[in-house]
């Protein structure tokens, strides 16, 4: 995986192949991303998986994720 750019909204890091971290990808938010981090949405992180062949279901929640959606 190459070093996110400032047009990437997320990034994957590939940490150390051996211990915990062996077959896993670390994903996050790009902190230098030139868009607007805060406008993001699970779309354009659906967007990001896709683009870089990641499935969803492979995608775990940690369990101190929080966030907040609009009601319409």
């Amino acid at each position: 995986m190459s070093r996110a750019t400032k047009n990437d909204p997320f990034f994957i890091y590939a940490a150390k192949a051996n211990g915990y971290w062996k077959g896993k990808r670390l994903i996050g938010v790009n902190r230098t991303y030139e868009g607007d981090v805060g406008q993001l949405t699970l779309q354009d992180l659906l967007s990001f998986l896709n683009k870089h062949d990641v499935d969803p279901a492979d995608v775990k929640i940690d369990q101190s994720f929080l966030t907040y959606a609009k009601v319409k």
